[in-house]
Formats: C-alpha cells, sequence, structure tokens
C-alpha cells in the first residue's frame, strides 16, 4: 500500500514539475517572438577633438501588443571575419579602449512604452574630449525588452528581443588608413564546370575603419572577360575595423560550354580610404576542365593531328622517292637512304613537294580519258586500281577539313567578347546573423 502512495505522489510531482517548466512565464516569453526596426542601424560621424554631438535613434513596435523597451550603450568590436560584431559591456570592467566611445556616450531616455504599431525616439548625445585620440572609435545603442540589469550579449539577445544601432566615430588627427588583401583564393584549383568559390581576405592595418570596395574580374585562358563580381559596393555596411580582417565570399557560375575549358585567372582589385584613394590588387589562377567531355574531344583531336602527321610523313617521302628516281638514284628506294638524303636542301624544292601532284594530276587526266575509252565492264577496274594508289590522299583531305573546322569553331567560341554567368554572394545564415550585429 505504501508502495503505491509513493508511485502516485511521484507521479503527481512530475506532473505538476512538467506544468511549471512548460507553462511557466518565462518558457511562454522565450517562445513569443517580438519583432522590433530601430532606424537609422548605423552612424558614421567624422568629428573633432571637443566635439559636442546629438541625435536619436527610433524604434518601431511591429507587435500586437504594449512593450516596454530598455535602451543601454556598450562597446563593440569586431568579431571574426564574417562581417560581425560582439558588444561589450561598460558595467563589466571592459578594456577601455574598446569601449571608449561608449563611455562618451550619454542616453536622454533609457526606457520608453510603445503601443502596437506605434514608433518612439530615443535622443543620446556624443561629448568628444579634447584629448581623445584619433582614429576610429565604435559603440552601438541596444534597445530591448529586458531591463539593463538582465540584458546580455549574444544568443539572449534573440529571447529579450533587442535591436541595435551602431556608431562609427572618425575621430580628427593622425589617422592612418592601411589596408591588404591578405587572401585571394578559391575553393579548389580544378573543377569539373565552370562554377568557382572565391574567398577575399582583407586586412586593416590602420586605426580607423575601412570600406574595400572594388571588384573581381574572371579571364578564360585567352584573355576574355568571363565574369565580373562587383565587392562591396551600393552599400553602407561592409566596414573592416582597425586590426582586423573581413572575409568576401562569392560564387561564380559561368556557361557551360565544352569550349570555355581551360585555364582561368581571376583578379580581386579593392579601393579603400577617405583621404587618400589606395589600391590593392592580387590575383588567382584556376582550371575548368570537364573530365569526360574533354577526353573524348581532345582525344579525337589528338588522333587526327596524329593522322594528319603521319599522311604528311608519307606524302614527303613520296616525294624525296620520285626526285631521286628523276635523278637516277635507283638504290634510294629503300627507307634508309631516303632518310640520309631528306635532309639534303636541293632535295626540299618547291618543284620537288610539288611533283606528287603533278603526277596525280597527270594520273586523273590519264584515268578519265582511259574510261572514256574503255568499255563499262572494265571500268570499276580502272577506278579501283586509282583509288588504291591514291588511298591516302582521299583520307588526308577530310583529315585536314575536320581539324580546321574544329580550329575555326573553337577560337569562334572562346574568343565570344561576353558570356552569360550568375553571382553569388555567400552569407551567414540568418538565423545567427541576428544575434550579432552587421558591421
Amino acid at each position: 500500500m505504501n508502495r503505491i502512495h509513493r508511485v502516485r505522489r511521484g507521479t503527481i510531482a512530475g506532473v505538476i514539475l512538467f506544468c511549471l517548466i512548460t507553462f511557466s512565464p518565462l518558457s511562454l516569453f522565450a517562445a513569443e517572438k517580438v519583432s522590433l526596426t530601430i532606424t537609422p542601424p548605423l552612424f558614421q560621424l567624422n568629428v573633432k577633438p571637443g566635439d559636442f554631438w546629438s541625435s536619436s535613434v527610433r524604434v518601431i513596435n511591429a507587435n500586437n501588443a504594449p512593450l516596454t523597451l530598455y535602451a543601454r550603450v556598450y562597446g563593440f568590436i569586431a568579431e571574426g571575419e564574417d562581417g560581425h560584431g560582439d558588444f561589450i559591456s561598460i558595467s563589466e570592467g571592459a578594456n577601455g579602449d574598446d569601449a571608449m566611445l561608449a563611455r562618451w556616450i550619454n542616453l536622454q531616455e533609457k526606457e520608453i512604452e510603445l503601443s502596437p504599431g506605434a514608433s518612439g525616439e530615443i535622443p543620446f548625445t556624443i561629448s568628444i574630449p579634447k584629448s581623445a585620440p584619433p582614429g576610429g572609435q565604435y559603440a552601438a545603442i541596444l534597445v530591448g525588452t529586458a531591463p539593463p540589469e538582465f540584458s546580455s550579449v549574444g544568443p539572449a539577445m534573440l529571447v529579450s528581443g533587442s535591436v541595435s544601432s551602431l556608431l562609427f566615430v572618425r575621430i580628427d588627427g593622425d589617422v592612418r588608413e592601411e589596408g591588404v588583401i591578405r587572401e585571394f583564393v578559391t575553393e579548389e584549383s580544378v573543377y569539373q564546370s565552370p562554377r568557382a568559390n572565391f574567398s577575399v581576405r582583407f586586412e586593416n592595418l590602420g586605426n580607423v575603419h575601412l570600406r574595400p570596395q572594388g571588384d573581381i574580374t574572371i579571364y578564360n585562358m585567352w584573355g576574355k572577360e568571363r565574369g565580373r563580381i562587383l565587392v562591396n559596393q551600393q552599400t553602407d555596411f561592409g566596414n573592416v575595423l582597425p586590426k582586423s580582417t573581413r572575409k568576401f565570399a562569392f560564387e561564380w557560375i559561368g556557361e557551360s560550354n565544352l569550349f570555355e575549358a581551360g585555364r582561368y585567372r581571376a583578379v580581386a582589385t579593392l579601393a579603400y580610404g577617405r583621404d587618400a584613394r589606395q589600391n590593392v590588387s592580387r590575383s588567382v589562377t584556376f582550371w575548368v576542365i570537364p573530365t569526360k567531355e574533354t577526353i573524348a574531344v581532345f582525344g579525337s583531336l589528338i588522333f587526327g593531328v596524329w593522322c594528319l602527321i603521319l599522311l604528311i610523313r608519307r606524302y614527303v617521302r613520296r616525294a624525296l622517292r620520285l626526285e631521286m628516281v628523276r635523278r637516277g638514284m635507283h638504290d634510294g628506294i629503300n627507307g634508309h637512304d631516303v632518310s640520309r638524303l631528306r635532309d639534303e636542301k636541293p632535295l626540299l624544292r618547291p618543284e620537288v613537294l610539288l611533283r606528287p601532284l603533278e603526277i596525280g594530276i597527270v594520273d586523273l587526266r590519264k584515268t578519265k580519258e582511259a574510261l572514256e575509252k574503255t568499255e563499262s565492264k572494265n571500268k570499276k577496274l580502272i577506278a579501283r586500281g586509282l583509288l588504291r594508289k591514291y588511298v591516302l590522299v582521299l583520307v588526308f583531305i577530310p583529315t585536314a577539313l575536320f581539324l580546321i573546322l574544329w580550329f575555326f569553331v573553337y577560337f569562334k567560341e572562346v574568343l565570344v567578347k561576353e558570356r552569360v554567368f550568375e553571382i553569388n554572394i555567400q552569407k551567414e545564415s540568418s538565423s545567427l546573423a541576428q544575434s550579432r550585429a552587421i558591421v
């Protein structure tokens, strides 16, 4: 009996615990999606030591319920190479350099009430000390549904429904703008189809944020442009903070065409700097080789060239033999003597090389006359004899025409000025991007 009571008590306790966990206010709040919009998302200021500047951010409540919103200022630093950053709380003993600008910002309103669909402004001021060092200073104003004492950075921002407005402040003075393309590579060196993934890593070596802009131009092995990727253009973002590196990733998809196989070269050129525009450039090479198609086409091409060379050599040997016969060198009919005399310049005159053609024309005339005079039953024998004598010529002509046609089509295709291409900008997943500010 006691055992049954213990089982019942355990079951009841488990049900109560399940209800508390499932239906607790914290779980309901975490499951609720809070939609907030803040404008502008980015301030970029140029100030002097001792300046005073004021403005405001506007927050929009896009929810069906009223919200109480709280604002707080954080320092801001770059994190990783994907264009995101970390927020640094001033009250957590942050490094003075990283949170310097945050200490100069004063929020006039730290708490506002917004009804559904309404918007409100949060004014703030920035007081730049006269002793402020030149270069870039960075901070962020975070607005969320959790009070400052409970708010934090990272994934918890998604729960509290926080949004941020970044402040990039450039303080005049000894500003150093310096950057370099640390790396420009493709994921692979050989691709089966005209499809390549590029990544450009730009490092900021100066003391102020830079926004590198430029393009990546792709050329085929004949120097014809096969794609142009715009890098970091037509955007207010894409900044690289001092002493940090940012990676830009792209996917290039060219036109699927067998004639476009070969070696490609991509050139990345980026410009940066406000005071003095500077340029940096790097290049990378890669191959596009569709294995099966390339083997089939180039295998037949190589075979055709080999046949052509063999037929030409046979033709030259015949020309030399005819010349030696004409000179009375009957012992030179064998291959050894022909090889010895072939290097003698007097034997390689144009009239010597053309003699087999002259003899062939004469044979055709004689054959034509013979066919006209011969009865129909003997005409086939005469025609067969001519075919056996000039079978190599009959093979040579279509082989040569095939190779000429192939080269004509090839160069016509590869020298086309423009080709269709597609560019995909590779970005971080939206769920992860929401938890960190985009620089």
